[in-house]
């Protein structure tokens, strides 16, 4: 008679940080000598703008990812107009490899003849795997869960929205593995459309779940010698290409924006595309070594993590590197994802790097007294920064 063995099952408990053990202080001393080697690459040619951008190419050229581009084949999937704006609704293939679903937002008065400047919309993490694109955007139908999310993040006024419906264009597409490149079992209803309905149990469980197959499928890109976050890059600047074909966008006035690992996002395609005049990143500029001091690695996400790149530039170099782009880097006072001792630590190199790189006039940090957010004052001040940078495309009227 077969004896019953009990399952062996293991209890993993996720505490307020992740204690790496014994191995805290080999990587303690790991920063420390990194760090240490990044201030002193850094000096050799920030404040230089031809060292610069010899800096910029030269670490763009370690990128792994970088396939030759292939043509875009975008269909348009639908169009909605709104009063001041036509939402239209692409299917692209942003990679050699995957396609994406992304929104242009068009303000009425874009046309070949008056064309209009445009913003690339970097939606944030968040922990909602599930939406890409619609995070910025009105979409009829949300589930109230998603709805309550995205109140928490921008106040009730969805950004792509706002700056649309102020003369901008912007563009806004799902990053890889996020809405409709997450992380879905086949015949898994697509929540993210909008269309199908969702609790709060079951938003929560499939979240739970893409967390982890999220780190699986970066674990599976190194084993093919590529980061996430190079992809990001890379369709990131593709996108900008899929812009400049458009007639009625200027993109020689192209802005960005995000929010969260958005911000993140927004800090790499400035550093290493000159076609970014102007960018607001709000609510992720802190010290890389002090967040992990608190709160351990789980901070620092996947999605902004590339391996050569990282070894000389945390956020204060690629801030340097997007010179002589104009910035305006928002941060929250009660942002409780990072201690304030790591925005000021970075604050402080940013303006020291701003002074070398004359660039006073046009990088700005700015304090609000807010959490984690990109709330309708925050977007106020960025709809009047790209105003003054890429000008103001209603002023004419």
């Amino acid at each position: 008679m077969k004896r019953n063995v009990a399952e062996l099952q293991y209890l993993i408990r996720i505490g307020p940080k992740e204690d790496l053990g014994t191995r805290a202080p080999m990587l303690g001393a790991l920063a420390e000598r990194m760090r240490r080697y990044r201030t002193h690459k850094a000096a050799q040619w920030i404040g230089d703008p031809h060292k610069t951008a010899a800096k910029r190419a030269e670490l763009l050229a370690q990128v792994a990812y970088n396939p030759p581009p292939v043509p875009f084949r975008a269909r348009t999937l639908g169009e909605e107009r709104f009063p001041l704006f036509i939402r239209r609704t692409y299917r692209l293939r942003i990679n050699p490899d995957d396609e994406t679903e992304a929104f242009l937002f068009l303000p009425r008065n874009a046309s070949r003849r008056t064309p209009v400047p445009v913003l690339l919309g970097l939606h944030e993490h968040g922990g909602q795997l599930l939406l890409g694109k619609v995070k910025l955007t009105c979409i009829k139908a949300m589930p109230r869960t998603f709805l309550r999310y995205q109140r928490m993040c921008y106040g009730g006024q969805p950004p792509a929205d706002y700056f649309a419906s102020n003369g901008f264009a912007v563009f806004v597409m799902d990053q890889f593995g996020f809405g409709s490149r997450a992380y879905w079992k086949n015949g898994e209803p697509p929540y993210h459309n909008a269309r199908t309905s969702i609790s709060a149990a079951e938003d929560l469980a499939i979240r739970l779940r893409m967390r982890y197959e999220h780190l699986w499928g970066h674990k599976a890109l190194l084993a093919h010698g590529v980061s996430e976050a190079e992809i990001t890059l890379y369709d990131n600047r593709r996108s900008i290409d899929f812009l400049e074909d458009i007639p009625e966008l200027d993109a020689s006035r192209l802005g960005a924006f995000g929010l969260s690992v958005g911000c993140m996002w927004t800090h790499h395609i400035a550093a290493f595309d000159p076609r970014v005049k102007a960018s607001v990143r709000v609510c992720w500029s802190g010290d890389y070594g002090l967040m992990l001091e608190r709160d351990g690695p789980r901070v620092l996400g996947t999605n902004f993590l590339l391996p050569r790149i990282n070894s000389e530039c945390h956020v204060a170099e690629l801030v340097a590197l997007s010179d002589p782009s104009a910035a305006l880097i928002l941060n929250g006072r009660r942002d409780s994802l990072y201690p304030w001792t790591a925005q000021e630590k970075t604050r402080k190199q940013i303006m020291r790097i701003a002074a070398r790189q004359r660039r006073t006039q046009t990088l700005r940090w700015v304090y609000f007294d807010g959490p984690h957010c990109f709330h309708p004052p925050q977007q106020l001040e960025a709809l009047q920064f790209f105003q003054k940078f890429l000008g103001n495309p209603l002023a004419a009227k």
